[in-house]
C-alpha cells in the first residue's frame, strides 16, 4: 500500500487540489538556500512512483485474492479495500481511477462480504457515481 499511497500523493487529487503550486513559489524553491537545505535532509523529499508499477501493484493485489485459500487469508487481503476506495475517490489520476476501479470490481466481486464489513454500502456508491460520471469517463 506504500507504493499507491506514494502514487496518490504525488498525482492530482482532491487533497493536494486545494494549494496548487503557483509559478512564484515554483521560482522561489529554486533558489540556492533553498536547494542546499533540500539537499541536505531539512525537507522532506518525494518519491515518484511509475503509473506501470502501479498497475503491477493492484494486480498482484487481485492475484493474492483470488488465490487465496481460506476465508481468513482472503479477509487480509481486503483490509486495503478502504485505503483503495478512499484513493479512487479522491484522485483525479486517470491510471489511478483505471486501475483502482478494476481493483474495486475484483474485490467487491471475491469478497463482497467482508468488504460490507470493511465499508459502506454508500461510499462504494458515492465512488461509483464518480467513476460513472462523464466527465471522469470518457
Amino acid at each position: 500500500m506504500q507504493i499507491v499511497e506514494q502514487y496518490y500523493q504525488n498525482t492530482p487529487n482532491a487533497e493536494n487540489m486545494r494549494h496548487p503550486l503557483s509559478l512564484k513559489d515554483g521560482l522561489a524553491r529554486l533558489s540556492l538556500e533553498e536547494s542546499k537545505s533540500a539537499l541536505d535532509g531539512d525537507e522532506p523529499q518525494r518519491e515518484v512512483v511509475d503509473a506501470l508499477i502501479l498497475s503491477h501493484v493492484l494486480d498482484l493485489l487481485c492475484s493474492l485474492l483470488k488465490n487465496a485459500k481460506t476465508e481468513e487469508d482472503k479477509a487480509k487481503v481486503i483490509e486495503v479495500f478502504p485505503k483503495i476506495l478512499a484513493y479512487v475517490e479522491k484522485s483525479e489520476d486517470m491510471f489511478l481511477l483505471l486501475n483502482g476501479t478494476q481493483t474495486l470490481k475484483t474485490f467487491i466481486h471475491l469478497g463482497h462480504k467482508h468488504v460490507l464489513r470493511l465499508s459502506s454500502a454508500e461510499q462504494i456508491v458515492a465512488v461509483c457515481k464518480k467513476l460513472l460520471s462523464p466527465t471522469t469517463n470518457e
